[in-house]
């Protein structure tokens, strides 16, 4: 039986996202014909819930949340089945919650929080012809990619890691196992994403398909509007 084609959308982090995602998003879709969609998580942003110094110029928690769910309602159109990974922006809410000491119970499930369809489905990970999609914060330092794989003892697509979006194949015993990070879809020039001026390294935009077990990597290249 022939594997699936798989596209991965990597973080979005709306409502920081760059403005032509969707459109290349479309552009993959339209040419690869996806029979699955995973995003590999950070979806939503929620800077404003972050542990960090908070930008006193910035959105509040609310205004940032009703721009993200607005954002995300043409990616729902477009995408209406979509297996998300788990990740840590996801997370900001219940772990600001818990430090309050607020229950789980009273806080609304991530589904409602986002406003998001019944076809976007939520895991830690998702494993479809035997490749593994995350999110990929387990991992930190060089050689990411490596290691979720001797982790996961499979090939492993992830994202989180911005600026170090690539590929590579690894040889185990008589299995060939591959790696993909595939970057991410924001806007570097938002206030949110302030601390990538500073790095040597930028945000690379880019995208991946896994098409018959193979994995190819899909940059978005700056400047070139996708229809």
């Amino acid at each position: 039986m022939p594997n699936k084609t798989v596209l991965i959308i990597p973080d979005l982090q709306q409502p920081f996202t760059h403005r032509y995602a969707l459109p290349f998003l479309k552009a993959v879709a339209n040419e690869y014909r996806p029979d699955e969609v995973v995003c590999v998580g950070d979806e939503a942003d929620a800077a404003a819930l972050s542990k960090y110094p908070k930008d006193p110029d910035g959105q509040s928690a609310g205004d940032e949340l009703r721009k993200a769910r607005r954002a995300l309602r043409s990616y729902y159109e477009i995408f209406p089945v979509v297996k998300i990974c788990n990740s840590n922006h996801q997370q900001r809410l219940y772990k600001r919650a818990y430090e309050a000491g607020i229950p789980r119970e009273l806080i609304v499930g991530y589904r409602d929080y986002l406003q998001a369809p019944e076809g976007w489905e939520w895991a830690d990970n998702w494993i479809i012809d035997g490749v593994q999609y995350e999110h990929g914060d387990r991992a930190a330092g060089i050689s990411v990619g490596p290691k979720l794989v001797d982790a996961n003892h499979r090939s492993t697509v992830f994202g989180h890691h911005h600026s170090t979006a690539g590929l590579g194949y690894i040889r185990k015993g008589n299995r060939t196992l591959f790696w993909m990070n595939v970057g991410c879809l924001i806007d570097e020039n938002s206030y949110a994403m302030g601390y990538t001026r500073m790095h040597r390294t930028k945000p690379i935009l880019s995208c991946g398909v896994v098409v018959d077990g193979v994995p190819s990597l899909i940059p978005m290249l700056k400047g070139l509007r996708h229809r």
